[in-house]
């Protein structure tokens, strides 16, 4: 293992771990199913899904993903885990430069999110899928007012674990109201 490689697992786990902090990362979703995957195998699947992405076959990158989801199919697990997936692939192809690429990636990892939404009643379940949407609002779509209202949704969902998206709500309403008094300096 290489010092860079070294410092970008690090990198890696360490958000994981700020993740899992925040509330956002919930363990619990991921009802392993008994199929162990090596990691040449995880990689090399990574690799096919980002390809397909590259060649705007969205539904065979996605289908590609789907079999490294360890959570039972279609539960909220499976379809944050799937988000997760899909945004990791989305990732990748920003850091690459393939912004027409993204979209349709952004797109189905939403679906994903709303339908994990739908599927539970757990608030904190329900909390980090409205916060995944407020990142992929924000990040990826630029659409700041849907991040902001899945932000403050899932603070209210979950005021204790949610701190993350209460965090980013407070900044992008800070944002907002800054952007405002620019546009109206009397107020009126």
């Amino acid at each position: 293992m290489t010092l860079l490689s070294m410092k970008s697992s690090f990198l890696h786990f360490s958000a994981l771990v700020a993740l899992a902090s925040s509330g956002f990362f919930q363990p619990l979703l991921l009802a392993t199913v008994p199929v162990a995957l090596d990691v040449a195998t995880v990689r090399a699947k990574m690799s096919e899904a980002k390809n397909l992405a590259k060649a705007n076959n969205v539904a065979g990158a996605e289908q590609v993903l789907l079999t490294l989801n360890r959570a039972k199919p279609n539960t909220a697990g499976w379809h944050m885990e799937t988000a997760q997936r899909l945004m990791g692939t989305a990732e990748q192809l920003a850091r690459e430069a393939r912004p027409a690429s993204i979209a349709p990636l952004t797109a189905s990892a939403l679906s994903h999110l709303a339908q994990a939404d739908t599927l539970t009643t757990d608030a904190r379940i329900r909390a980090a899928a409205k916060t995944l949407a407020g990142f992929i609002h924000e990040r990826y779509l630029a659409d700041r007012k849907s991040a902001l209202a899945s932000f403050q949704s899932a603070a209210l969902l979950s005021p204790t674990t949610a701190t993350s998206a209460k965090e980013a709500a407070d900044r992008l309403q800070k944002t907002e109201d800054k952007a405002r008094a620019k546009v109206n300096p009397t107020g009126k």
